[in-house]
C-alpha cells in the first residue's frame, strides 16, 4: 500500500511541474498567442496539472476514497500470508 504523504508528494509535484512548463515556454519575440501557447508543450503541460490535481483529490478522499483504505486484518489474510507461518 502506498503512504498518503507519498500521493500528496507525487500530485504537488506534477502541478507544480506543469505549472512551471507553462510559465518558461521558449519563444520568439514577435510571436503570436496561438503560435507561444496552442502547441503540444501547453496541453502536455495541462495534462500534469489536471493529473496532479486528480491525484491530491485522491489522496483527501474525494476521488476513489484512498483514506478508507486500509491493511486487511489477520482473519482476512491467506493462511499462507499470515505471521508465524
Amino acid at each position: 500500500m502506498i503512504p498518503i504523504w507519498f500521493v500528496y508528494i507525487g500530485g504537488f509535484s506534477l502541478i507544480i511541474l506543469g505549472a512551471l512548463q507553462i510559465q518558461a515556454r521558449p519563444y520568439q519575440r514577435g510571436d503570436s498567442f496561438f503560435k507561444r501557447f496552442i502547441n503540444i508543450g501547453t496541453f502536455w503541460s495541462l495534462f500534469c496539472i489536471s493529473a496532479g490535481v486528480v491525484i491530491v483529490l485522491y489522496g483527501l478522499g474525494y476521488v476513489g476514497g484512498a483514506q478508507k483504505l486500509e491493511a486487511p486484518t489477520l482473519n482476512d489474510r491467506p493462511v499462507r500470508l499470515r505471521p508465524g507461518r
